[in-house]
């Protein structure tokens, strides 16, 4: 993730994460996260 800096980074995933919730779209972010946190050892 290309970040100005932590608070930059912080408001960022933040908003991401209301706009993710706002839509109902929690799930699919969780499962996208998750797909992002693990790929080192699915490899």
């Amino acid at each position: 993730m290309i970040c100005g800096g932590a608070a930059s980074c912080f408001e960022a995933i933040h908003s991401a994460a209301e706009w993710a919730v706002d839509r109902g779209f929690a799930e699919d972010a969780a499962e996208l996260a998750s797909g992002w946190l693990v790929p080192t050892s699915q490899l």
